[in-house]
């Protein structure tokens, strides 16, 4: 297979999920991976990165459009691009174009407008160019694949299309439970992870779409919790919170041992696409404490008919579901799961999750392998559970 990659940053940038979901595509398929910084390159270009950012959007995507059609004129067409869902929304190429929905942007920016945040104009048509690009981009696609249902439905609102759910797969193999206490305290020494303290994890960054501001007040309010924050895209950031500590240079062999450092994995975020973080540390026997967001909002009726009014949150087979943004409704959640990881609440089975929710990395990679050469085939996609329901 002639396949190319395209995603904004290199997958050694900022290693957020959607790096992390692109190298494993480029392992799988062996294939290039272009980024923006490549094409500026190619193109003897010079970006000026004080243009205002939202409107910066479109002069990358603007840029790529250049390189990607000037590079097909001369060595004509791939077998496939699979791409970020924003990096070919002006591209006009003959090769088909397999694009990856795993961000929905204008959900999120209306959300943060709807809540009072600053600069409500910018971050509302922030998030209207970013719909209207991805709409582009998909209305051009051979094939979407969506990262979950949500995703899913985000596409269909988008653009009247049907996108294909690929669910990022977690590598069991790696990510797995440690059982050794011995190994596991050696690993909280080598990190200055104290040895008997109930320990939280959250892997995340301070934009302003996380809902940091709600994992600080966590913080502060559980002292007797040591917190691990795996900080994405790094920084120069320091925590003044004794029962803290923030590490950066994030990748899957850190964020292993972190996860066998911890008693749970927690999630603020309201509204996202990936859940890969999560997904990671269910796989190693984590509990997750998160909001009905990305693959966890698609039972989010069900969590609301099922809440307790006053409690805020739903246990699950994988954690806790936190239906209110709120303080209260997060520390139950939390001691809820350490005390069902102690084995005195609930019968959590995270790992056990993962594998019966097919959310492993080897039927991830049958899926995408099956779907790629389908599309190089030039067969049209059956959305089999649409049709299902249809009957």
């Amino acid at each position: 297979m002639n396949i190319l990659l395209i995603n904004w940053e290199g997958i050694n940038a900022m290693q957020g999920e959607s790096q992390f979901l692109f190298s494993h595509l480029q392992k799988m398929f062996d294939c290039e991976l272009l980024t923006l910084e490549r094409c500026i390159n190619s193109l003897d270009m010079k970006f000026n990165p004080q243009v205002r950012y939202k409107y910066s959007l479109i002069d990358k995507a603007l840029m790529i459009k250049e390189y990607m059609e000037t590079r097909e004129e001369l060595t004509g067409t791939l077998d496939a691009i699979i791409s970020d869902d924003l990096c070919l929304s002006f591209a006009n190429l003959k090769t088909p174009i397999i694009s990856i929905a795993d961000t929905p942007y204008f959900p999120i920016w209306n959300s943060l407008v709807s809540n009072g945040k600053t600069g409500k104009q910018e971050l509302y048509e922030f998030g209207i160019i970013r719909r209207e690009l991805q709409k582009q981009q998909y209305m051009k696609s051979k094939h979407i694949i969506s990262i979950n249902r949500f995703m899913k439905n985000y596409v269909k609102d988008a653009c009247g299309k049907t996108a294909e759910i690929i669910s990022p797969g977690v590598d069991m193999d790696f990510f797995f439970k440690k059982d050794n206490l011995e190994e596991t305290l050696e690993l909280k020494a080598k990190y200055g992870i104290p040895p008997f303290q109930d320990v939280g994890i959250a892997v995340t960054d301070f934009s302003i779409d996380t809902n940091w501001e709600m994992l600080a007040k966590i913080i502060r309010d559980n002292p007797k919790i040591f917190w691990i924050i795996g900080l994405i895209g790094g920084g120069g950031y320091k925590i003044k919170s004794p029962n803290a500590k923030i590490f950066t240079g994030i990748n899957e062999e850190l964020l292993r041992d972190l996860y066998w450092c911890s008693d749970f994995y927690i999630d603020t975020v309201p509204i996202r696409g990936s859940n890969l973080f999560s997904f990671q540390a269910m796989s190693c026997d984590l509990p997750i404490v998160t909001m009905p967001c990305g693959y966890f909002a698609e039972n989010e009726l069900t969590y609301e008919r099922e809440y307790n009014d006053e409690s805020g949150i739903v246990p699950t087979d994988c954690g806790i579901i936190v239906i209110k943004n709120d303080l209260n409704a997060f520390n139950l959640a939390i001691r809820d799961a350490l005390l069902s990881k102690k084995g005195e609440l609930y019968d959590l089975r995270p790992r056990d999750s993962i594998d019966q929710r097919c959310l492993d990395y080897d039927t991830f990679a049958a899926k995408y392998r099956a779907t790629i050469d389908s599309v190089i085939k030039g067969e049209e996609y059956v959305d089999l559970e649409m049709q299902y329901r249809q009957q």
